[in-house]
């Protein structure tokens, strides 16, 4: 049975191109450390707040780039 998952690969170069870890994300955001590591490692999707407050810290203009590309395991 496939399973479709979300591909956080541009989030985590954001992440990096603005010198943010999941630690300082989670701080930032509100949002807990095991809940990031879980979303971005397992693919599933964040809560539309969760997305639009990740972006916001990141200072990212669109949510589409980074939460709105899925692939299928």
């Amino acid at each position: 049975m496939n399973k479709m998952v979300f591909d956080y690969s541009a989030l985590k170069g954001a992440m990096r191109s603005k010198g943010y870890t999941l630690e300082k994300l989670a701080a930032a955001t509100g949002i807990g450390m095991s809940t990031l590591a879980v979303h971005i490692s397992r693919g599933t999707p964040f809560r539309v707040d969760q997305a639009i407050g990740i972006c916001q810290v990141l200072s990212l203009e669109a949510i589409e780039p980074y939460f709105g590309v899925t692939k299928v395991r």
